[in-house]
């Protein structure tokens, strides 16, 4: 007697569980655009930035092209290794942004090169909120 009951969907999870396998494969092996920000602060901060202005003008996630904006949190002990890899299409991640925004939940502020950088500073909670 077998311990789990046989399921009835089983294809359907196996060919859902293929096309992520077969998604993930093609964007780890170049078929798509990714832009990649790795962040060395996140473990002490708990806060995500990122950059929509530069001297006034829209830059980084506002004017991407890319089919995947990657969040890289790097190891508290080793910024050469990844602790975690977080990816998001850029268009849902600025809708995420703005909502977050119009709701109190980010802070705005200036930094980089000669504070010419206008960032969006969001604590990671609040991003990983938005994927449940």
């Amino acid at each position: 007697m077998p311990l789990t009951n046989p399921r009835d969907n089983f294809d359907v999870d196996l060919d859902f569980g293929r096309h992520w396998e077969n998604e993930a494969c093609r964007l780890l092996e170049g078929h798509g655009r990714l832009e990649v920000k790795a962040d060395r602060l996140w473990h002490r901060t708990g806060n995500l930035v990122f950059e929509r202005k530069f001297k006034g003008k829209p830059s980084g996630l506002a004017v991407t092209k890319a089919d995947w904006w990657v969040t890289v949190l790097t190891d508290p002990k080793d910024h050469m290794k990844p602790h975690c890899i977080m990816m998001h299409r850029p268009k849902t991640l600025k809708e995420t942004l703005n909502r977050l925004t119009r709701l109190g939940r980010t802070t705005k502020l200036h930094g980089g090169d000669d504070k010419n950088s206008e960032l969006v500073v969001v604590p990671i909670s609040e991003i990983f909120s938005t994927c449940t």
